[in-house]
């Protein structure tokens, strides 16, 4: 997975790739994910985002 370039990846992969726990394993997707965190480009504070956070707690 090493090749895997997680900047072109869509938010919906990363999303669902945060689901299922591997983001604890992958330091790559981590950082990837805090990053667009950090850009604000990732979770709009919309109800659904509301909702899948409320999941991953």
């Amino acid at each position: 997975m090493s090749n895997t370039d997680y900047q072109t990846m869509s938010d919906g992969e990363l999303l669902n790739r945060l689901e299922k726990g591997e983001m604890q394993t992958n330091p790559d997707l981590y950082k990837e994910f805090m990053r667009r965190m950090e850009e604000g480009t990732f979770y709009s504070n919309t109800p659904d985002d509301e909702e899948r956070a409320k999941v991953v707690e």
